[in-house]
């Protein structure tokens, strides 16, 4: 698992982020703005190993998870995003092209896969037949929803939970190339863009 100093910084800078665009002032927007600068700084300092690109802690092994995160939540300089896209190819290239990513993870390894000219492994990785972690094993073992693990579990996990929804907004926004437009108001715009995808041949 991702350790949580990891995914809790990516939330906090998220939730400042959040709080800038929501508040009243131009002052307060611009403190949150700063707080959140500032903890983004401290993320690369302590978590990102400058001639490896892993985003760890306590140099402990990489994740797809704390890879993804650190790129898809922006929390590493642009002078270090290349290393740090290279270590989740490699952590990718160990899991054999599984993805190893849980709950929070799925999605952010797809979309920054899929920002970075990579939909076609993204696509592999989700259609993986063979356990674990593979939608496609779901399918192939009778679900007709969603599970709340990997593995059919005889009613001790949920059959029909948000667990690895993750997924969903990928396949609509990558894989359809369904996505609200950027001038929408709500929604009232859709943008349909879908990018080739080699691995559907």
């Amino acid at each position: 698992p991702t350790p949580v100093p990891l995914s809790g910084h990516a939330f906090l800078v998220d939730n400042l982020r959040t709080w800038a665009a929501l508040a009243p002032s131009e002052a307060e927007a611009k403190a949150f703005l700063d707080k959140a600068a500032a903890a983004v700084q401290e993320f690369g300092k302590r978590f990102v190993n400058a001639s490896t690109g892993d985003v760890t802690v306590d140099g402990s092994h990489p994740t797809q998870t704390g890879q993804s995160m650190a790129l898809f939540n922006d929390l590493v300089a642009p002078a270090m995003r290349s290393k740090v896209l290279s270590s989740l190819l490699r952590t990718v290239a160990k899991s054999n092209n599984h993805i190893t990513s849980g709950m929070f993870g799925i999605r952010w390894l797809l979309e920054t896969l899929s920002a970075n000219n990579a939909s076609d492994l993204a696509w592999q990785m989700v259609m993986q037949e063979d356990y674990p972690h593979g939608f496609i094993s779901m399918l192939n073992s009778g679900a007709t929803t969603l599970w709340e693990s990997w593995f059919f579990s005889n009613n001790a996990f949920s059959h029909n939970h948000p667990m690895f929804s993750g997924v969903v907004p990928w396949a609509f926004g990558t894989i359809g190339g369904i996505r609200v437009d950027d001038d929408a108001v709500g929604a009232d715009r859709l943008a349909f863009r879908p990018p080739p995808l080699w691995a559907l041949g």
